[in-house]
């Protein structure tokens, strides 16, 4: 299951289910809905809207991008509580901070004033969007481009500042890494101290986007690697 960020929309990950399914990797797009039309808690109700779309009774590798990262151990729990329900074998981090109990998005950062400039930005509480002249040397397909911005959601600045909770048993299951850009070194600090598989592409933090076949790679082999560390 691949599940975006709640600062873009689901088809952010088409191109990388497209790639894996060509894999003979069966692969589902988790979908968060915007923040603007729910409450909060509003890692809650993402968390519980991922769980309650896994097929159920089957085996099931969860795979975040930014940030989602922070979601998967909630989703795991409850898709453990759920009867019958999805077997949450993995989670996989792409290009995100890593999940550490009561503490919000804003406070994974590496760079503490990134996180001021980044509530100095907001507008009445509201996040910023990317605009598509910021995007186009990231991603350089026109078309692509104007969907990716067409369906950036409105986020408040809440969702990244509540503190998201992590089950006392997390990690349940095997976790890897996958590095896109140079934004986490935290996090990828930290896969490494764990000695989670990890893989580094040279890219950007939209590369699932505009490589997604090569980032589909990626995936394929650390699920593999994921598989004999359980």
């Amino acid at each position: 299951m691949l599940v975006h960020s709640p600062l873009t929309g689901p088809s952010f990950w088409s191109g990388v289910r497209d790639a894996l399914w060509a894999r003979g990797r069966p692969t589902y797009l988790g979908r968060l809905p915007p923040a603007e039309r729910i409450h909060p808690p509003y890692w809650l109700t993402h968390a519980a809207g991922i769980a309650a779309g896994l097929p159920e009774d089957d085996e099931v590798v969860l795979v975040a991008h930014s940030g989602a990262g922070p979601l998967l151990p909630a989703i795991g729990r409850l898709a453990r509580n759920r009867s019958p329900g999805a077997r949450v074998t993995g989670y996989l981090f792409v290009d995100c901070d890593l999940p550490r109990d009561g503490c919000s998005r804003l406070d994974l950062f590496d760079d503490a004033a990134a996180a001021v400039a980044l509530r100095e930005r907001s507008v009445r509480g509201w996040m910023p969007t990317w605009t598509g002249e910021q995007l186009r040397a990231l991603i350089a397909d026109q078309d692509s481009r104007e969907r990716f911005v067409a369906e950036l959601p409105r986020t408040p600045l809440a969702l990244y500042d509540e503190p998201i909770a992590v089950p006392d048993d997390w990690p349940d299951a095997a976790c890897a890494y996958l590095r896109l850009s140079e934004h986490y070194p935290g996090a990828l600090a930290q896969a490494r101290r764990r000695a989670w598989p990890l893989r580094e592409l040279a890219g950007h933090h939209l590369l699932p986007l505009c490589e997604p076949d090569r980032v589909a790679g990626a995936i394929d082999e650390l699920v593999v690697a994921m598989a004999t560390v359980r």
